[in-house]
This record gives structure tokens, sequence and C-alpha cells, in this order.
């Protein structure tokens, strides 16, 4: 949840009070499958402090290698050990939203290993 407090000052503005966010338009927006991550350090500021994190998702597909052995070998040879990733998203973390972030997944995955236990014990 996001809050937003503002307190009376000499103008008179008055505190609004908790803020809740309105997902809804995420019903719009279609989901992409990321299955390969990339964390990365933002640059540091004048005072050398780092202030956040740069997350990075995307999709890897393994390639498709068909044909003779050899025709197999000279595909992958042809890669030259790289695999193409589409990038679905790019993100700027501030370090207090990294650990919100952490934790939100970590409540997730809890939830996800709870429902597969109790599927498995059926």
């Amino acid at each position: 949840m996001t809050h937003a407090d503002r307190h009376e000052d000499q103008q008179g503005e008055v505190a609004i009070g908790p803020l809740v966010p309105d997902w809804s338009a995420a019903a719009a927006v279609p989901a992409t499958i990321a299955n390969v991550f990339v964390a990365q350090l933002g640059a540091p500021a004048e005072n050398g402090r780092i202030d956040g994190v740069y997350l990075v998702t995307g999709h890897a597909a393994p390639p498709i290698v068909l044909g003779t052995p050899e025709r197999m070998v000279e595909i992958l040879q042809g890669m030259q050990g790289q695999l193409s990733v589409d990038v679905s998203a790019k993100l700027f973390l501030p370090r207090d939203r990294v650990a919100e972030l952490v934790a939100l997944l970590q409540d997730a995955l809890s939830k996800l290993d709870a429902r597969e236990a109790a599927r498995s014990a059926e």
C-alpha cells in the first residue's frame, strides 16, 4: 500500500491520509513471459551512494536445432555461445522499493509453495 501523508502547513493544506493504488488499468496490459533476469546496480550519485537497482526482464527461447548431427553442430557454433533475449521490461527501482519487491515476491512464493504442498497431499 502506498501512503501520502501531508500535514497541515501554514497555507492551511490538509492531510490526505493513506492512498490506495488503483490497479484496474493492469487488466488492459498483456502479460508477458519472463524467464531471464538481470539486476544491475545503478550509477553512484555525486556523494558515492548507489540509490537503486536496474531490473531487466526478458524471455529466452531455446534455439530450434534440426537436421543432421553435423548441421546441428553448425547451427550451435553459429550462435557463438549467445542466446537471443526478447526484453520485456527495464525498470529502475529505488533501494527501498527493491526490498519491498523482494518481500512481495517471497510472500507470493510462500503462498505458491503452500498451494503446491496442499495439492500434493491430496
